[in-house]
Protein backbone atom coordinates (compact mmCIF):
# COMPACT_ATOMS: atom_id res chain seq x y z
CA UNK A 1 0.00 0.00 0.00
CA UNK A 2 2.72 2.63 0.74
CA UNK A 3 4.66 1.84 -2.73
CA UNK A 4 0.80 2.77 -4.39
CA UNK A 5 1.02 5.48 -2.06
CA UNK A 6 3.92 6.82 -3.02
CA UNK A 7 3.31 6.69 -6.62
CA UNK A 8 -0.10 8.94 -6.40
CA UNK A 9 1.72 11.15 -4.16
CA UNK A 10 4.55 11.88 -6.62
CA UNK A 11 1.72 11.86 -9.61
CA UNK A 12 0.43 15.20 -8.14
CA UNK A 13 3.66 16.97 -8.85
CA UNK A 14 4.70 18.75 -11.86
CA UNK A 15 6.98 17.05 -13.87
CA UNK A 16 10.70 17.73 -13.13
CA UNK A 17 14.06 16.31 -13.50
CA UNK A 18 14.98 13.70 -11.14
CA UNK A 19 10.98 13.39 -10.03
CA UNK A 20 10.47 9.85 -11.89
CA UNK A 21 14.03 9.05 -10.49
CA UNK A 22 13.13 10.16 -7.10
CA UNK A 23 9.79 7.84 -7.24
CA UNK A 24 11.82 4.66 -8.18
CA UNK A 25 14.41 5.44 -5.18
CA UNK A 26 11.92 5.32 -2.79
CA UNK A 27 10.17 2.27 -4.41
CA UNK A 28 13.09 0.62 -4.14
CA UNK A 29 13.74 1.63 -0.31
CA UNK A 30 10.06 0.33 0.19
CA UNK A 31 10.79 -2.44 -1.62
CA UNK A 32 13.87 -3.31 0.89
CA UNK A 33 12.24 -2.22 4.15
CA UNK A 34 8.82 -4.51 3.05
CA UNK A 35 11.54 -7.82 1.90
CA UNK A 36 13.23 -7.04 5.45
CA UNK A 37 10.30 -7.51 7.12
CA UNK A 38 8.20 -10.07 5.34
CA UNK A 39 11.24 -12.47 4.64
CA UNK A 40 10.32 -14.96 6.48
CA UNK A 41 6.77 -15.64 5.04
CA UNK A 42 7.27 -16.27 1.60
CA UNK A 43 3.70 -15.13 0.20
CA UNK A 44 4.62 -11.48 1.87
CA UNK A 45 7.76 -11.54 -0.21
CA UNK A 46 6.72 -12.41 -3.37
CA UNK A 47 4.07 -9.77 -3.41
CA UNK A 48 6.07 -6.70 -2.19
CA UNK A 49 8.64 -7.96 -5.08
CA UNK A 50 5.39 -7.80 -7.44
CA UNK A 51 4.66 -4.96 -6.30
CA UNK A 52 8.08 -3.62 -6.92
CA UNK A 53 8.45 -4.80 -10.42
CA UNK A 54 5.17 -3.35 -11.71
CA UNK A 55 6.32 0.12 -10.42
CA UNK A 56 9.74 -0.26 -11.51
CA UNK A 57 8.61 -1.26 -14.76
CA UNK A 58 6.43 1.61 -15.27
CA UNK A 59 9.18 4.25 -14.24
CA UNK A 60 11.07 2.50 -16.57
CA UNK A 61 8.61 3.07 -19.45
CA UNK A 62 8.23 7.01 -19.21
CA UNK A 63 11.83 7.52 -18.74
CA UNK A 64 11.76 5.43 -21.99
CA UNK A 65 9.26 7.32 -23.80
CA UNK A 66 10.56 10.49 -22.14
CA UNK A 67 13.80 9.72 -24.36
CA UNK A 68 11.73 9.73 -27.67
CA UNK A 69 11.11 12.99 -27.27
CA UNK A 70 14.28 14.04 -26.26
CA UNK A 71 16.13 12.58 -29.16
CA UNK A 72 13.50 14.58 -31.26
CA UNK A 73 14.93 17.66 -29.44
CA UNK A 74 11.45 17.66 -27.62
CA UNK A 75 11.83 18.88 -23.92
CA UNK A 76 8.94 19.35 -21.50
CA UNK A 77 9.67 22.23 -19.24
CA UNK A 78 7.30 24.46 -17.21
CA UNK A 79 7.45 27.16 -18.24
CA UNK A 80 6.22 29.28 -14.64
CA UNK A 81 3.79 30.19 -12.69
CA UNK A 82 1.01 33.26 -12.56
CA UNK A 83 -1.63 34.42 -10.03
CA UNK A 84 -4.08 36.38 -11.53
CA UNK A 85 -6.89 39.59 -9.88
CA UNK A 86 -9.22 36.46 -8.39
CA UNK A 87 -6.13 34.51 -7.02
CA UNK A 88 -6.59 31.34 -8.45
CA UNK A 89 -2.84 30.58 -9.74
CA UNK A 90 -2.23 28.84 -13.08
CA UNK A 91 1.22 26.67 -14.03
CA UNK A 92 2.14 26.55 -17.60
CA UNK A 93 4.55 24.15 -19.54
CA UNK A 94 6.12 24.82 -22.79
CA UNK A 95 8.30 22.24 -24.87
CA UNK A 96 11.67 23.40 -25.58
CA UNK A 97 14.51 22.66 -28.14
CA UNK A 98 17.80 22.54 -27.10
CA UNK A 99 19.67 22.04 -30.27
CA UNK A 100 20.76 24.58 -33.03
CA UNK A 101 16.58 25.46 -33.92
CA UNK A 102 16.35 26.02 -30.18
CA UNK A 103 12.36 26.86 -29.95
CA UNK A 104 9.54 27.24 -27.19
CA UNK A 105 6.08 26.19 -27.85
CA UNK A 106 3.15 26.97 -25.18
CA UNK A 107 1.46 23.77 -24.94
CA UNK A 108 -0.79 23.97 -22.06
CA UNK A 109 -2.00 26.18 -18.91
CA UNK A 110 -3.99 24.86 -15.90
CA UNK A 111 -5.27 26.19 -12.57
CA UNK A 112 -3.10 24.29 -9.31
CA UNK A 113 -1.35 21.87 -10.99
CA UNK A 114 -0.17 19.82 -13.98
CA UNK A 115 -0.08 15.84 -14.57
CA UNK A 116 2.14 15.45 -16.77
CA UNK A 117 2.52 11.79 -18.28
CA UNK A 118 3.87 9.85 -21.12
CA UNK A 119 1.93 7.31 -23.33
CA UNK A 120 1.26 5.69 -26.52
CA UNK A 121 -1.98 6.53 -28.34
CA UNK A 122 -2.33 4.49 -31.35
CA UNK A 123 1.02 3.17 -31.41
CA UNK A 124 2.60 6.97 -31.82
CA UNK A 125 4.06 8.20 -28.57
CA UNK A 126 2.28 10.85 -26.59
CA UNK A 127 2.29 13.36 -24.01
CA UNK A 128 -0.50 14.24 -21.48
CA UNK A 129 -1.26 17.24 -19.53
CA UNK A 130 -4.21 16.54 -17.22
CA UNK A 131 -4.97 19.48 -15.16
CA UNK A 132 -7.63 20.69 -12.61
CA UNK A 133 -11.12 20.62 -13.73
CA UNK A 134 -11.48 18.50 -16.28
CA UNK A 135 -8.48 20.25 -18.67
CA UNK A 136 -6.46 18.07 -20.16
CA UNK A 137 -4.07 18.07 -23.64
CA UNK A 138 -2.52 15.49 -25.57
CA UNK A 139 0.05 16.00 -28.11
CA UNK A 140 1.82 13.09 -30.20
CA UNK A 141 5.06 12.97 -31.84
CA UNK A 142 4.70 12.77 -35.11
CA UNK A 143 8.40 13.14 -37.49
CA UNK A 144 9.69 15.09 -34.97
CA UNK A 145 7.28 17.52 -34.14
CA UNK A 146 4.71 18.07 -31.43
CA UNK A 147 0.53 17.30 -33.21
CA UNK A 148 -1.81 18.26 -30.72
CA UNK A 149 -5.08 15.79 -30.28
CA UNK A 150 -8.42 16.98 -30.35
CA UNK A 151 -9.86 15.68 -26.99
CA UNK A 152 -11.93 12.41 -27.89
CA UNK A 153 -10.80 12.19 -31.71
CA UNK A 154 -8.34 9.52 -33.72
CA UNK A 155 -5.64 11.57 -34.48
CA UNK A 156 -2.90 10.41 -36.52
CA UNK A 157 0.43 11.23 -38.12
CA UNK A 158 0.28 11.81 -41.67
Amino acid sequence: MSSVFITLVFNQWRLVAGNKELVLCLQAACFMAFLAMTSVKKSGWMISASLFLVCAAGTIRQCWLEQLFNAADIYIVDDGRGCGASGHCFQYIAAKGRGLAAKRQALFSSEEYVNIYYSYSEGIPAVNFDGMKNDFAQYLLCHGELKSVVRDDKTTCD
